[in-house]
């Protein structure tokens, strides 16, 4: 039963007309009017609003039913089942004009009938979401701020978004004529083709860079994805969604300079002092050669292990001069501690360890500074204590789309004024390595916190956690 379709005939001969309503009803249409002119069949469609009209083609009057076809179309979004006893070409190429849903040559079947508008409803259903999909889709990419395109297989823009066209300056007359040479700077354009064609092969391709030309000659950055654009199974057009990066861009290239200048001059400072050290260095050397009594000898030690420490400074700022520039890649978070952890017991044989590891793998993204990090935090961990037994407790878990690696140890702990300054660098508390361990830290995506290892009472130690975004698989 399909008791909620509400249809309107439109027929000038009434014996056919009663035929028709008596053949709806029995196949369980509604029947929501008959007409039996052009004229009456517009008025009654704007008076019902039926789901369909089964209109016959040749009516008497001034009005065929082709012509009260298309207003219906037009103005009701009504689809439309001509019914005809003529099968003629010059009266069916008419008719097409009208877009009807179905023809029904007379005399038909009730199967027919049931047949022809059951596929024109549903067929008018699919069009209608299709319409509605098509102008949330049109209204989205024109609220957007990203440049949105679509490309021809021949390379030429199908369309653009003003947010393309307000960016790059062109007329949207003439954008209808350019192909993809005529905007994008020769430094880039055989890798847009390249990611054309592969787009194209049916491919999705995301974090695309590129350099377009404005219509002022000026060129600007942009980076997104390209995915092909579908038309009943094939792939007729590329679609594009690029944001402009030309700020960050420019942002990024003044820092990697200064970045650049700023290693240079550690570089120079590094070779510098390292020549005053020597100096130092050589002094102390012939001065412990003399005869130097036992109450200088402690002086001298600490003098020469000074030295010793000022080398290890230098040696710790320089490792991290390309920490600007390298690159972040996934790694296993887990190898990596577990291998700091080995070194770590090697070095300090001393020190009782306490592990608890409780994932079985965990992948950041990071670079080779992650090495250096967990050393710099296990150091720290014993550095400056000045307890006799010294104990470190590490431990890594999952934690809120991550994972947490939490360093404690039983030193003499972090005042609550010093846990505050900890993390301003003009303050200088606690030295390169943990404002360098603050930096890598940041980089990753992660945070740290520092809170004592026993609740309140932070004499008994300190607990430094660092989180790190998980990678999604």
């Amino acid at each position: 039963m399909v008791s909620d379709v509400r249809v309107q005939i439109t027929e000038d001969e009434a014996i056919v007309a009663m035929e028709i309503e008596a053949r709806l009803t029995d196949l369980g249409y509604i029947v929501s009017g008959i007409s039996s002119t052009g004229r009456e069949a517009i008025e009654l469609a704007e008076q019902e609003r039926p789901d369909v009209v089964l209109m016959d083609i040749m009516l008497k009057g001034s009005m065929n039913g082709i012509e009260a076809a298309n207003i219906i179309k037009d103005r009701f979004d009504i689809p439309i089942i001509f019914l005809t006893a003529y099968s003629d070409s010059e009266t069916l190429k008419k008719s097409k004009e009208s877009e009807p849903y179905a023809y029904l040559l007379k005399p038909f079947t009730g199967r027919e009938l049931h047949t022809s508008l059951e596929i024109a409803i549903s067929r008018h259903r699919m069009e209608k979401k299709l319409r509605e999909s098509e102008r949330r889709y049109k209204t989205f990419v024109e609220g957007t701020n990203d440049l949105v395109q679509s490309i021809s297989s021949d390379e030429k823009i199908v369309f653009v978004n003003s947010a393309w066209l307000n960016t790059l300056g062109y007329p949207q007359s003439e954008t209808e004529k350019m192909k993809i040479e005529d905007y994008v700077d020769s430094k880039s354009l055989e890798a847009m083709k390249k990611a054309l064609q592969k787009a194209f092969e049916g491919n999705t391709l995301t974090n695309l860079e590129f350099i377009f030309r404005t219509n002022n000659g000026s060129r600007i950055y942009v980076k997104g994805n390209m995915f092909p654009g579908m038309n009943n199974g094939e792939i007729v057009s590329v679609h594009s969604f690029f944001r402009d990066v030309t700020l960050q861009h420019h942002t990024e290239k003044a820092l990697k300079n200064a970045a650049e200048t700023a290693m240079l001059y550690i570089d120079l400072m590094g070779h510098d002092l390292r020549q005053s050290l020597q100096a130092i260095s050589s002094g102390l050397d012939i001065l412990e050669m003399t005869q130097v009594d036992e109450s200088n000898r402690e002086f001298l030690d600490i003098m020469f292990q000074s030295v010793k420490d000022a080398d290890e400074l230098i040696k710790k700022v320089q490792k991290t001069r390309g920490l600007l520039q390298s690159s972040l890649s996934e790694v296993n978070l887990k190898k990596y501690l577990e291998d700091g952890i080995h070194a770590f017991r090697h070095k300090n044989r001393e020190v009782k360890v306490n592990v608890n590891i409780s994932v079985e793998s965990a992948k950041i993204k990071a670079d080779e500074y992650i090495s250096f990090l967990i050393r710099n935090l296990l150091e720290n961990a014993v550095i400056h204590s000045r307890t006799k037994d010294k104990s470190v407790w590490i431990s890594l878990s999952e934690s809120a789309n991550g994972y947490l690696l939490s360093i404690a140890d039983n030193g003499q702990g972090i005042s609550p004024e010093d846990k505050i300054s900890l993390f301003d660098p003009e303050k200088r508390f606690g030295g390169v390595g943990i404002h360098q361990s603050i930096r890598i830290i940041q980089k990753y995506g992660g945070k740290l916190s520092v809170s004592d290892r026993i609740q309140d009472d932070f004499e008994k130690g300190a607990k430094f956690e660092i989180w790190f975004p998980k990678i999604c698989e």
